[in-house]
């Protein structure tokens, strides 16, 4: 039986992102997918339940793109 996927998009710093988020075994994973639907070289993000998993990589995309903006800032 085939696993049911959530699509998302999340705009983060003024870019949009595709999220995919899927069951894996006992946990859910969600990834960022690109305009294609492939996978991209960023890691999964994995949580308990299919919003814990997006959250996890809206954080972490959020702080990454922070952190870049401070950079640029300096």
């Amino acid at each position: 039986m085939p696993t049911p996927v959530q699509a998302l998009k999340r705009e983060i710093n003024g870019r949009v992102y595709r999220i995919e988020v899927a069951r894996s075994g006992h946990q859910w994973r969600a990834r960022v997918v690109n305009a294609h639907g492939g996978p991209t070289a960023l890691m999964p993000f994995c949580g308990p339940s299919a919003d814990d998993a997006a959250q996890a990589l809206v954080k972490w995309l959020s702080r990454i793109h922070k952190a870049a903006a401070d950079t640029m800032g300096r």
